[in-house]
Order: structure tokens, then sequence, then C-alpha cells
């Protein structure tokens, strides 16, 4: 068994796929689809809002995004998806929520009507309907809410609208401080005293916490250049930031000149520079915060710690429910028009077994390095130090994982093969294919 798992570790570690992606074999997951609710008898959730449109379509995104500026278009997707979310309201009583977040694409890229809706709309999943008999989910004790912008398309009049709609979480891609890098990824560039500017008024507005996101093994990106980075981050002092890996699942192919090693090694510098600015994390976790929190939306933080279901509004948008998932149509697809706008309400619902719901629990987690015994043995329906024993001995063997109160902990060491040690917790069909495709 020690050797099978080592082989299938060490296909995990060649295979670029493997991070926190699950399931990396999709067509195998089709044996699953089912005509089935999977939220049905889900009572305490997430809820996720997604808004596809940029005024920029990055090179390295990973999530369906179309090109802003259609108000027509904009218009009828906001029709759509207030009636997915009415519609869900109307049969599905919640009576707890955990979190919400508004994210996308970019929805500061809507223009002020339409921005205004969305945050009503949004609302709207928290407040009930007492003349239809619903009533107001109870917010769980660190709930908040949290929208993603750009500050490419932010304004003081949406500013504004954030802070009156009770939103006190913000959160921004600026990735890096390099013009030259965004541009080549067709992404766009704003200077620091812009963003400074931004940022103070966001908090006059009300909001409490900006968090701002940062790409490390991204193409041609140096130590000099996330340094650079890091020198603007030590003067805005976000309280929060998360710093994310290059990833090449959508790509056609990676640069001969980013590779695992280096990611590794940048993500070492960003830690570390980060800490010394004074903010809070674990080795392996890609949240960093100035505040007694988890350094992420509470919304992601119940998603990674526990594998609280969430429910997604919105074309590609993902839910997972109890008994399995559901992705919304275009899901992985990379397209820069809408083409059937009807297809926003529709999405394709996976019934899944157990281990199929345990592992993509496992992968999710690995954001935060870490994972919940008792959470995966719910999940699993069944004891998961017994169930996994063989693979936590190897990788406690190897001083990859420690286990202490309930969590296993990716250490030092290994956070470097961080997507192998996902990849141990797999389904036996997914590990089965792993191994498959190594052989050739």
């Amino acid at each position: 068994m020690k050797e099978k798992i080592e082989e299938l570790f060490r296909a995990a570690d060649r295979n670029p796929k493997c991070n926190t992606a699950y399931p990396i074999f999709k067509k195998k997951f089709q044996r699953y689809e089912a005509d089935c609710d999977i939220m049905e008898g889900v009572s305490e959730l997430s809820y996720y809002i997604h808004i596809p449109f940029c005024s920029h379509l990055c090179n390295f995104c990973e999530y369906t995004r179309f090109q802003a500026g259609d108000k027509s278009q904009e218009d009828r997707y906001l029709e759509l998806l207030t009636a997915q979310i009415r519609e869900f309201t109307a049969t599905h009583p919640v009576s707890k929520v955990y979190g919400l977040d508004i994210g996308g694409g970019t929805p500061s890229a809507l223009d002020e009507t339409n921005f205004e809706k969305i945050l009503k709309l949004a609302n709207s999943l928290l407040e009930g309907d007492p003349d239809k008999g619903i009533t107001a989910p109870a917010p769980a004790e660190d709930f908040e809410k949290s929208i993603e912008i750009s500050f490419t398309t932010i304004n003081e009049e949406k500013i504004s609208l954030i802070g009156a709609y009770g939103f006190k979480r913000v959160s921004a891609g600026i990735q890096s401080m390099s013009r030259s890098l965004l541009e080549k990824q067709g992404r766009a560039y704003n200077g620091i005293q812009e963003i400074a500017a931004y940022m103070k008024a966001l908090y006059a507005a009300g909001v409490e916490k900006i968090n701002l996101d940062l790409m490390y093994g991204m193409p041609d990106q140096g130590e000099d250049e996330i340094n650079g980075t890091l020198d603007v981050i030590e003067m805005l002092k976000p309280q929060q930031v998360t710093i994310y890996e290059m990833r090449y699942n959508r790509m056609k192919s990676k640069p001969e000149n980013v590779d695992r090693e280096l990611q590794y090694d940048q993500y070492c510098t960003l830690y570390q520079r980060l800490l010394q600015m004074g903010y809070k994390s674990r080795f392996g976790k890609n949240t960093f915060t100035l505040c007694e929190d988890h350094g992420v939306s509470s919304y992601i933080w119940h998603r990674m710690d526990q594998g609280i279901p969430y429910k997604g509004f919105g074309i590609s948008a993902q839910s997972m429910g109890s008994i399995g998932i559901s992705y919304g149509s275009l899901k992985n697809t990379d397209l820069k028009d809408i083409p059937e706008m009807s297809a926003i309400g529709t999405s394709s619902n996976y019934r899944l077994p157990p281990e199929e719901m345990a592992a993509k629990y496992v992968s999710i987690a690995m954001y935060s390095g870490c994972f919940r015994l008792d959470a995966l043995s719910r999940i699993l329906g069944r004891d998961s130090r017994e169930y996994f024993a063989e693979e936590l001995a190897y990788l406690l063997s190897q001083e990859y994982i420690t286990i202490h109160d309930n969590y296993v902990t990716v250490t030092e060491k290994g956070f470097r093969f961080y997507g192998a040690i996902a990849a141990l917790f797999w389904s036996d069909t997914q590990k089965a294919l792993l191994l498959q495709q190594e052989k050739g």
C-alpha cells in the first residue's frame, strides 16, 4: 500500500493540474449527473452571486467572464438572475446563513443603476418575505457580506452604494504593481495614489475590511517584481491580503520558465515579508490578516473549514449541498460573449457518493493549508481516520502534515507538495485515472 501511495503522490506532483481543483477528470463525473435538487433539505448555507462582466478580460482568469459595456445584455442578465434567486428563496427555506459574497467577473463593472440592483438583490436573500411566509435566516456569529471590485471600474457613487447597503468587506485584485507584467496578461494597471484614494473613500463609506489579491508564479514574474508589489502593500496596509498561485488548468501550455520550485520560493518571499509587516497567517495558508479573523470572507471560510453547503447564483456558479454539487451553465468555458442568455438559470446537478464529496472538501480546504477530520468524517459518513489511515500514516511519516486538535495541517516541508497531498484524498476513480494518465 505504501508503494502505491508513493506512486500516486509522485504522479500528482508531476501533474500541474493537481492543486485545489477537483475533479481533474471531469468527463468521468458524467456518470453522477442526475435530475435532483442537491439543496433539498439544506437549511444552513452560504450564498454566492456571480457577475461575469469585466472591463478587461485577463489571460490567466479561470472564471466565466464576458466583456462589460453592453447595457441591454447586462440588464437581461440581472432580470434572469433575479428570477433565479426568487425561485430559490420561494422553494428552499433557509434558517441560518454563514456568508454572502458577490464576485465575478467584476461586479463593479456594472453601471451605477445595475450595481445598486445587485446590492439590493443580495440583501433580499437575507430579509425574507412575510407576505409569502418566508422567514429571514439568522446570521451566523461571524457572518459578513463581501463584494469584489476593481479599482478600474469603481467610482464615488458605487462606493457610496456599497456603504449604504451594509457591505463591510471589499476585495480587489491588484495581482501585481508591475505595469508591464499586467499588460502582458491583458489586465489594467492602477497607480498607488489612485488605489489609496479609493481605499480612503471606501473606509469613509463604512467599509471596515479591504482585501487585496496578489498573484505569484506568473510568466516573467521575478523576485524584484514581487518585492516591489509588497512595498506597495506596506504603504497601503489593507486589513487583508490574499495570495494566489498562477494556475494553468485552463491554459493550453505551461511556460517553461515557471515551475513549482519557483512558485514555492515566491510564496516564501510573500509569506515572510507579510509577516514582517505585522500580518498574521500560518505557513501554507493563502490569506493574511491584520484583524482577529481568518483573513477571508465568512462565505469562503466556512467552505474551507467545515464544508458548509453553499448556493451559487448566476452563470457558471457552483453550488454544494449535502448530497452533491451543481455547476451553472457554461462552467469551464472561455467565451467573450454570452451565447444564450436564457442559460443563466440552468445547471448540471451531480448526486455524488460520499468519497467524491470528501475529495471536493479536502481540495477546497487546501487553500487554507489544513482540513478538519470531523468535517471529513461527517461528509464520508464514517471515521475519516480509519478510512484514510494509510494516507495519513504516509504523510505523517514524511513530515508533510501534522495532526492536532482534529486538524490535519500541511507543514512547511509539505506545502511544496500541497497538490499531491490533496490527491491522496481523491476518490479511487480519480486516483486510478491519474495513474493511468501518468503511464500513458
